[in-house]
């Protein structure tokens, strides 16, 4: 059962059919179909519940900021609601929330780097909330960058996973990394800073700016609204006459 859903439950502040379908998600009910029937008692569909679904996800996202930053676990349930209720990839960026994603990035930010997160949960959260509110790299940056100021103000430390002294670039300003990474995007032909997180054991800033190096090189295509680029090189030989 999750909690956060229970309380925005009791304030009865959605319509009918969207408090059905929360219900069903409390208890654990993902079935498309199911969700199907229980909206057709109302006459209405999933999508007709699309723009209230996305202002259910930012009241879940304050009732949990009151209380402390955003867990893993949190984040995951999050991920499932965007998936029942059918919010796609793009769908919150172009919702006009800008002031809501503004308000949350900067709480939960601040919040981490003020001991609300150890340094490897951080990194990890901060890739779940770059996809979440579908922001690219350069757009989450901003955020980050603002709350490390405030933090700094405030005399705290803020914390930084990739901020190592083992970061070396070559002579073109490169990552040293930078290699690995364009072979893994090119074999993969799948563009993402979690990629390269995962697959390179990388910190989300230094794995940002590596995508922003593919980039320069012409490997990946520019940040379109998708967390995922396009690859522009499709095969190995040709990588390698890049790098070469």
């Amino acid at each position: 059962m999750y909690t956060e859903i229970t309380e925005l439950l009791e304030t009865k502040r959605c319509s009918a059919p969207m408090l059905a379908a929360l219900r069903l998600f409390e208890n654990g009910q993902k079935n498309p179909l199911v969700l199907k029937n229980t909206l057709q008692q109302y006459g209405v569909k999933v999508q007709d519940l699309h723009d209230e679904a996305i202002s259910v996800l930012f009241s879940v996202v304050d009732i949990i900021l009151d209380d402390n930053v955003l867990t893993r676990e949190e984040m995951n349930m999050l991920r499932f609601l965007k998936m029942f209720f059918r919010i796609k990839e793009g769908d919150i960026a172009r919702s006009g929330r800008e002031l809501d994603i503004a308000r949350v990035l900067s709480c939960q930010l601040e919040r981490m780097y003020t001991g609300g997160a150890s340094v490897h949960d951080g990194e990890l959260l901060k890739v779940d909330l770059q996809e979440l509110f579908d922001l690219s790299y350069d757009q989450f940056l901003k955020y980050d960058t603002e709350a490390r100021k405030n933090a700094i103000a405030n005399r705290n430390d803020p914390k930084q996973a990739d901020a190592s002294a083992a970061e070396k670039n070559d002579g073109a300003g490169r990552d040293e990394y930078f290699n690995d990474a364009a072979r893994l995007v090119v074999m993969s032909q799948f563009g993402s800073t979690s990629l390269l997180q995962r697959k390179l054991s990388l910190g989300y800033n230094r794995a940002g700016r590596i995508l922003s190096q593919l980039e320069e090189a012409g490997i990946v295509a520019p940040y379109n609204g998708s967390n995922v680029r396009d690859v522009l090189v499709h095969s190995m030989e040709e990588l390698e006459s890049i790098l070469s």
